[in-house]
């Protein structure tokens, strides 16, 4: 698994948690 991969995922994992905590 390449670095790029890895940052990408925890980008998405991250934005979708702010998404989560803003609809709360």
């Amino acid at each position: 698994m390449c670095v790029r991969q890895w940052v990408s995922s925890r980008l998405d994992l991250s934005r979708q948690l702010t998404i989560l905590f803003e609809d709360i």
